[in-house]
């Protein structure tokens, strides 16, 4: 109950107006949940944004563990459509977890089926910054760059709340490109390249066909993985795409040339 009141304290409402869109995905960006568990006990959660992975093509960040290296998912914003989406590490399957175009009476199905109204919208001051609010009900809600109400971005538990969210500093490793699908793993390597593309985790993807696109999606190379590196000196200067095909699984990088 406690936890319960900070939050509600630390929101001041105010009339609708225009303000600068908040972004929700953002590197650096964490969030601390709390969930009361009965009798006075409470179970902490705590994960930041981190580190750019491509996964069909499409630009996600890692939602990780603050104080351990547990990845827990991957999350992207379309900002023009003003919609967040998240994928566990173990599905390829999106789930929208907060949709701030939302207009009054509008509905919105969570994941399961269950469908709610919004109740009104409103800009409040939340975490010291003004923030559209979609309000389905007392405690359920969208707020702008946070998230959904009881977790955030994470959908790890329900009936919590935030208690903070705030931006820190991340180093990623710029030498190394993460993809994944269906709980499997694959890098390349240097991110920015000038000669040869390093495959590690090799074995996995031996002999399966891969092809390299520009970015309008004309292919320039393809072919199958007969060694964990691919040449790629003959490529413009530019932004490009390999994607390797591993059976059922498709694994996509985006890469620098110089």
């Amino acid at each position: 109950m406690k936890v319960l009141i900070a939050f509600c304290l630390s929101i001041s409402t105010n009339f609708l107006f225009a303000h600068d869109y908040i972004k929700t995905v953002v590197e650096g960006k964490e969030w601390d949940v709390v969930k009361p568990m009965g009798l006075g006990t409470y179970q902490y959660y705590n994960y930041r944004l981190a580190c750019d992975t491509t996964i069909n093509f499409l630009e996600y960040k890692m939602v990780r563990s603050r104080d351990a290296d547990i990845i827990y998912g991957y999350a992207r914003e379309d900002t023009v459509a003003q919609k967040v989406y998240y994928i566990t590490k173990d599905s390829a399957v999106e789930i929208l977890i907060a949709d701030y175009s939302l207009h009054q009476n509008d509905t919105f199905t969570w994941q399961g089926g269950f469908k709610a109204s919004v109740d009104s919208v409103f800009d409040s001051i939340v975490f010291g910054q003004t923030r559209k609010i979609i309000f389905f009900n007392q405690e359920l809600k969208f707020i702008e760059g946070i998230g959904h109400s009881f977790f955030g971005i994470l959908p790890l538990t329900n009936f919590a709340y935030i208690t903070n969210v705030q931006s820190t500093a991340i180093t990623c490793n710029a030498l190394t490109f993460l993809s994944v699908h269906n709980n499997l793993y694959l890098k390349i390597s240097p991110n920015i390249v000038t000669d040869d593309l390093h495959i590690n985790d090799f074995e996995a993807v031996k002999n399966k066909s891969f092809k390299i696109v520009n970015i309008y999606g004309q292919i320039l190379f393809d072919g199958q993985l007969s060694r964990d590196v691919i040449d790629v000196s003959s490529l413009s200067k530019g932004n490009y795409y390999l994607s390797v095909n591993s059976e059922n699984d498709l694994f996509s990088f985006k890469f620098i040339k110089q």
